[in-house]
């Protein structure tokens, strides 16, 4: 953090200013500053979030009647707003150093008697960029699940930066096989220092279940040519039931010697309209039966959803953090089981904890000639000592007085709860809009700021620039606009922990106050993770879990919204705050699920495959298996694959290779999830093909010299290179993976049987410069473990040369290209 330029003996005099005011209510007013700041450098193109007085009304927070608006002016870097205070966000479209004013009020009223004091700030920014900087990409593969029938599209959404001065042209091309399934946004221009979103869906109308690929190709023009590739994968589940559950992970916090922490509940849908029938159970690896959910057994369906609750209770357990799991068993579901990681972190009894806060932002929709419902905020002290509570409100821009709050205790005890109530101003006329403010907490030596939204629907026919809740006309032929998500957890300035899981809420709603059912939410991400993407879960709400991969002091969440169907709308949001370094709970890459073959993302897995599991604080050390067959214990490193452990070869630190088993169901996403000790990873989510065939190259990147040996008709064998070319006639043996089921019974990672030889399930074609090759095998390579082979002849009429084109298919999927020399 930048430290701020202020001087502190004035501050401190107006804020004692402000108390002896308080103390007297004399009727006057008072500014002080301008006082200097100096902010944190922003870059042109990317998210930008701080505030830059954290604590500033944090002695006004528990005064009654306390109103905070604000006020700017000067040279604002185009991009950038001031909301909520002193807080600076956006995404800066423009380099250089501006210097700007906040003018900051503070005003106490009674019974008619009114003070203010203003602060006054002339905040310095450099935005960096430089002419020279390129498009980049945030978000790599994506990918769609659909079961069989199914016939509205998914989009996904990928997004456009440029950090160059120049604007940039960009064309987007998308192809799949089979052709149609996929498409894309015909192009975008993203202006200098800016960024842009480009869609990218899938129609499964009329696919048959399996696995299938496309990309997007993206061109961009208007300086340094550049092009990008998007990997797409959709996969289609024979018809029949699937469990949606809108968490992966729930996190819980909490100081030893407090009663309790609040509980956690997400949702159990189904996707047909007949209800599947399910069991929650939850398990623990140490601290004993700390965790507990309810209800034991229930049902869902596609149109209703139930409710999970899970509770943990830190009775007894000692400082330290604690991994348990909810598994979500449905008999006949393609995808079950499915898992709910769950972390505890209890804190030492003097270690500092903040309250937690439920919803972090609320919305108020003002209908004509209806009451506005109040909203209720929820503060749970899960300290062991009493604490304090009080709070003032914020107003962004110049109108102020909109809402007001009331607290139901001016104390929390440990394990208790207090609420506080945000209700509409009725008193205070507004025209048709959506107005924003902040409900600012003070709960003991915590801070924390809760946004306030409104929306008031415009009245078709009416004249008047504005009205009060007493104004009774229709709203029939509210036509919106514009969509309004709000992020009603985290919060702005929020502290959460690397490598443990977030649960991601929104309520999104038009500025004609009605939710949004149908449509696409996505979280974007500053740090370079890919952007998640939300689903619904009813009323407008959203849902995700958020797994920060890594510790970060400005984490930015940019949200966007967008409708399904005409009127075609958007919106966006963003919050920022903070990612604590973890370096003791196991990390899977994003998109780090891969073939060993072919380690590249976006390609999907099969059975018997070996794979490579890439990502952080996996493994103590190296370890290799010793023995056949595989352990699925390695150094206390487990990986469970729709709940099943694979076998391990090896272990280290950053990465994991493992076997896929035979019987994981096909084509529908499975949850892959690491186990290190007592520590669990949040689970990922992978999807299992028929077959995926992907040939071992020299240089172990799926490309270019495929790992092949040569056989003479004479017997004769060698390794194929350059310099020692195959020719017609010879066969080819081709090292490879992926190949899927075998028609002799073998378990993953165990050997391979020499007599009989077990033989893929499919049938495997080769090309070798195009040209067709006669196969004479496709199977496991005997005696070995996960090793597949395919023995080719070299046909006829093959142009020669040193890197030839080899392509292997199978089950409807091919390879990626590889090289083989041929003479």
């Amino acid at each position: 953090m930048a430290s701020l330029v202020l001087r502190p003996t004035p501050l401190v005099k107006a804020f004692s200013a402000l108390v002896l005011m308080a103390a007297t209510m004399v009727a006057q007013s008072q500014d002080f500053g301008p006082f200097p700041a100096d902010l944190p450098p922003a870059d042109a193109g990317l998210p930008y979030d701080y505030t830059l007085l954290p604590g500033f009304d944090e002695a006004l927070a528990g005064a009654e009647g306390v109103t905070i608006s604000t006020s700017v002016s000067g040279d604002v870097p185009p991009g950038l707003t001031v909301s909520g205070g002193s807080r600076v966000s956006g995404i800066p479209t423009r380099p250089g150093t501006y210097v700007f004013q906040i003018a900051i009020r503070f005003s106490v009223s009674d019974g008619g008697t009114e003070f203010a004091i203003r602060f006054l700030f002339t905040p310095t920014i450099v935005v960096r960029g430089t002419p020279t900087g390129g498009l980049s990409i945030e978000g790599g593969a994506v990918s769609f699940n659909f079961t069989q029938g199914a016939t509205a599209s998914q989009t996904r959404t990928i997004r456009l930066v440029n950090k160059g001065a120049l604007a940039r042209s960009v064309s987007a091309t998308a192809t799949s096989q089979p052709r149609g399934w996929l498409s894309s946004s015909s192009g975008a221009s993203v202006a200098a220092f800016s960024s842009t979103a480009l869609s990218i869906t899938a129609n499964p109308t009329g696919l048959l279940p399996g696995v299938y690929s496309g990309s997007v190709e993206i061109v961009a023009s208007g300086g340094a040519n550049e092009k990008f590739t998007v990997p797409a994968v959709i996969a289609i589940t024979a018809s029949g039931p699937n469990l949606t559950v809108s968490q992966t992970g729930v996190t819980f916090e909490i100081q030893q010697g407090s009663p309790a922490a609040p509980s956690q509940t997400f949702q159990v849908g189904g996707t047909t309209a007949t209800a599947l029938q399910f069991s929650a159970t939850a398990t623990t690896i140490t601290g004993g039966s700390w965790l507990r959910v309810s209800p034991a057994a229930s049902s869902a369906s596609a149109t209703t959803a139930a409710g999970v609750t899970a509770t943990v209770s830190a009775a007894g357990l000692s400082a330290g953090q604690y991994f348990g799991q909810i598994e979500i068993r449905a008999d006949g579901a393609n995808n079950s089981p499915r898992t709910v990681n769950a972390v505890l972190n209890v804190l030492a009894a003097n270690a500092p904890v903040a309250p937690l806060i439920s919803p972090t932002a609320v919305v108020l929709v003002q209908r004509p000639g209806a009451a506005v419902a109040p909203q209720t905020v929820t503060v749970t002290n899960v300290s062991n000592t009493t604490i304090p509570a009080g709070f003032a409100v914020a107003f962004d821009g110049s109108t102020t007085g909109w809402f007001t709050a009331k607290v139901s205790a001016a104390t929390v005890a440990p394990g208790q709860t207090v609420n506080f109530e945000v209700s509409r101003q009725t008193s205070v006329r507004l025209a048709p809009g959506v107005y924003t403010g902040e409900l600012s907490l003070r709960l003991g030596g915590n801070q924390r700021r809760v946004a306030v939204v409104l929306v008031i629907p415009p009245v078709p026919g009416n004249t008047a620039s504005a009205f009060s809740a007493a104004v009774t006309p229709q709203l029939e032929g509210c036509t919106p606009t514009k969509l309004v998500p709000v992020f009603t957890t985290l919060g702005s300035a929020f502290a959460v922990t690397a490598a443990w899981p977030s649960a991601l809420e929104m309520r999104v709603v038009d500025d004609c106050g009605d939710p949004l059912l149908r449509g696409a939410v996505t979280v974007s991400f500053n740090n370079g993770e890919p952007p998640l993407v939300m689903s619904p879960t009813g009323e407008g709400r959203w849902s995700g879990t958020w797994q920060p991969k890594a510790g970060s002091q400005n984490v930015v969440l940019s949200a966007e919204a967008r409708t399904a169907e005409a009127p075609l709308l958007a919106g966006a949001a963003q919050i920022g705050g903070a990612a604590a370094s973890n370096t003791t709970t196991p990390v899977i890459a994003s998109g780090g699920v891969v073939n060993a073959a072919t380690p590249a993302a976006g390609v999907p897995l099969a059975p018997g495959t070996y794979v490579s599991i890439y990502g952080s604080a996996m493994a103590s050390g190296l370890t290799v298996a010793a023995s056949t067959p595989f352990p699925t214990d390695l150094a206390g490193t487990q990986v469970l694959l729709a709940g099943r452990r694979l076998p391990l070869y090896f272990t280290v630190d950053g990465q994991i290779n493992a076997l896929v088993p035979y019987d994981v169901p096909l084509n529908v996403p499975q949850l892959l999830v690491v186990r290190r000790g007592n520590a669990l990873s949040t689970p990922e989510s992978v999807v299992v093909a028929q077959a995926q065939p992907a040939v071992f190259t020299k240089n172990q990147s799926g490309t270019g010299e495929g790992i092949v040996v040569g056989a003479r008709p004479d017997g004769t064998q060698f390794l194929v290179s350059p310099t020692a070319p195959a020719t017609a006639g010879d066969v080819l043996i081709i090292y490879c993976s992926g190949l899927g089921a075998v028609d002799v019974p073998t378990a993953a990672g165990t050997t391979a049987p020499s007599s009989p030889l077990a033989r893929t399930a499919n049938p495997v074609t080769v090309t070798v410069g195009g040209r067709n090759a006669t196969v004479l095998f496709s199977g496991l390579t005997p005696s070995t473990v996960g090793l597949y082979q395919v023995n080719a002849l070299v046909p006829e009429g093959v142009t020669p040369g040193s890197a030839v084109e080899l392509l292997l298919s199978t089950a409807g999927r091919s390879s990626g290209a590889v090289t083989v020399a041929i003479r």
